[in-house]
């Protein structure tokens, strides 16, 4: 039976993966909570992966592995034939984090409060305004995703809030710098060039990623994304129903 396309676009989101990088990585050092998919080459120096055991492949990797040490899927396998994960259903998942109708989010300030409600709210923001330093405080019942404008070059925002209900859809950036404070949620960058100093708490898609200092990625899943009025978890579902019945 074919799976539908849609299906076989929307399934990766609830997949059991922390970081998908989309080209090289580059580490020195760091660890995550769940597998890491390197589309291409990986060089530097170690990296455990899927250290809370989130997905039965603890890293899967493309091409060479060129790190001066090894790296290490404390949990899991370390893979680098078949079956590859579909990393061009990855590279257009930023696309679900939109809306024509965003609303602006105001910056003025250092202390900025946003109050979700049940659903997805969508903003747009800056890139340029994450280099100066500002708190913010996300509370209520619902997921917020911050549609980005333009690069990072600094990341100094703490922000307060359930990881698993905050999207950074970077998806016009060419480079992020996550350098001074830790980003917490999910950050989507698929054109984009990450180097992580400070701890991502969420998924990381990203073109390419280098990671200095030990830096961490912590768990936390995206929101999902209602289809035409059904939700993903329902799509996720019978994509899984579907194959069981191949």
């Amino acid at each position: 039976m074919k799976l539908p396309a849609l299906l076989l676009l929307l399934a990766p989101i609830l997949h059991a993966q922390n970081v998908v990088v989309l080209d090289d990585a580059t580490t020195y050092g760091g660890h995550s909570d769940g597998p890491v998919y390197v589309q291409s080459n990986w060089y530097g120096s170690s990296y455990e992966a899927n250290q809370h055991a989130k997905g039965p492949m603890g890293i899967y990797l493309g091409g060479e592995n060129l790190t001066t040490a090894f790296l290490r899927p404390t949990n899991g396998t370390l893979s680098t034939g078949s079956p590859a994960p579909d990393f061009a259903a990855y590279s257009n998942l930023s696309t679900l984090y939109t809306a024509p109708n965003a609303q602006v989010f105001d910056t003025t300030g250092q202390n900025l409060k946003l109050t979700a409600p049940t659903g997805i709210t969508y903003y747009t923001v800056s890139g340029s305004a994450f280099g100066d330093y500002k708190t913010l405080d996300i509370t209520g019942p619902g997921s917020v995703v911050f549609i980005v404008q333009g690069d990072i070059p600094a990341w100094r925002w703490s922000v307060n809030g359930d990881a698993n209900r905050i999207v950074w859809n970077a998806s016009t950036a060419q480079t992020v710098n996550i350098n001074d404070r830790s980003i917490r949620g999910s950050l989507l960058a698929p054109d984009a060039y990450v180097t992580q100093h400070q701890n991502i708490d969420g998924f990381l898609l990203a073109e390419g990623w280098t990671v200095f200092n030990a830096a961490e990625v912590h768990w936390a899943t995206l929101p999902a994304v209602p289809e035409a009025g059904v939700p993903l978890l329902s799509l996720f579902s019978a994509l899984m129903l579907l194959r069981r019945r191949r």
